[in-house]
């Protein structure tokens, strides 16, 4: 794997250390199939539904937030159509993250020899298009460390082997038209009627 991610308080039993600020290590360039190394990796398209934080007998990390998804798009990755994961809580020192329950997120996340899956600010957004494809058909692609294409204004430089960056959205909402996809397909999903004993009385 030509990446590496360094974890500051993150997410899981195994993967937590105590630190005074979330600090990862940028993509240091390689494939896109470097991620999914042995398995250690799903990037899926899910719905959040629930987000509950919960509390644990540790001096580090005592809170976090278990979120229930919803997966809309595997990719043949897991077969399983709702899962759990857990992220610390998004304090700026942790590299938690925090999802916006009923809006369609398209997520890296880590997964354990257990099969729990964790949520962390940690993992490489790559550009999406070259991800979807790499997980839709196989098809790598290399893509260069994001330090080594941004100049000194923080701008993507404009040369080719750069490019796969310039219309990637490294912060903020990711997937492009396929979170309108997701949305709009969420939308006309037929509503769920609820049991009469479920309305309220006047």
């Amino acid at each position: 794997m030509r990446f590496r991610l360094l974890l500051g308080l993150t997410f899981t039993l195994g993967w937590c250390a105590k630190a005074s600020a979330c600090s990862c290590y940028l993509w240091e360039g390689g494939n896109v199939s470097d991620l999914y190394t042995d398995k250690a990796n799903v990037s899926l398209w899910v719905l959040p539904t629930k987000g509950v934080m919960k509390e644990r007998e540790a001096d580090w990390e005592k809170f976090y937030i278990s979120y229930e998804l919803r997966v809309l798009e595997s990719f043949g990755q897991i077969q399983d159509k709702r899962i759990s994961a857990i992220s610390s809580i998004q304090d700026g020192a942790s590299c938690g993250v925090q999802l916006d329950l009923g809006n369609p997120h398209f997520l890296t996340m880590s997964r354990a020899s257990d099969g729990a899956y964790g949520i962390s600010s940690c993992h490489p957004q790559l550009p999406y298009n070259l991800v979807k494809t790499y997980l839709e058909t196989g098809v790598d692609a290399y893509v260069p460390g994001i330090h080594e294409c941004r100049d000194d204004n923080d701008e993507i430089k404009k040369i080719e082997a750069c490019s796969v960056w310039a219309s990637s959205e490294y912060s903020g909402k990711y997937g492009g038209e396929d979170t309108i996809k997701y949305i709009e397909q969420l939308r006309n999903e037929p509503k769920k009627k609820r049991p009469w004993w479920q309305f309220k009385k006047d």
